[in-house]
Order: structure tokens, then sequence, then C-alpha cells
């Protein structure tokens, strides 16, 4: 049962558009553009859409009751 609600929350989640927004001296940035916020958007890493990559990490993170994302980035592009 519980499994069940986790799957809907993380499937409502992953729905949410991820945005990257930089907050300096406690004002709010607008949206920064650039390499980050792209790979958000469009492709996390090589074998995830934004949907997948979201749906994992609200799981682990209601499951675990941790998550943490390690961002890796190659030499080459």
């Amino acid at each position: 049962m519980v499994k069940i609600c986790i799957d809907r929350v993380a499937s409502q989640c992953a729905k949410l558009k991820s945005r990257y927004i930089k907050i300096e001296n406690d004002k709010t940035v607008s949206e920064k553009s650039g390499r980050l916020s792209f790979l958000l958007k469009h492709k996390p890493n090589e074998i995830m859409t934004p949907y997948d990559f979201i749906y994992k990490i609200v799981t682990t993170l209601l499951l675990n009751a941790n998550a943490f994302i390690y961002p890796r980035f190659d030499k080459y592009p």
C-alpha cells in the first residue's frame, strides 16, 4: 500500500518542469540559462528522460527519507 502511494506522488512530481534558479543576497534571481538548465529540462543523463530522473529521485526520497544527486560532467562533450 505504501509503495502504491509513493508511486502516485512520484508520478505527479515527475510531471513538474525543473528549473535552475540561483539565489543571491536573499533575493531570487531569474532562471539561469546554460548547460545545467538544459540538462535538467531535456536530458539529465544518457539513459533517462527528465520524467524518469525526477520519478526516481522522488521515489528514493520517499522510500529512504534521503536522496542526493551527484552531478558528473565529462571533460569532452
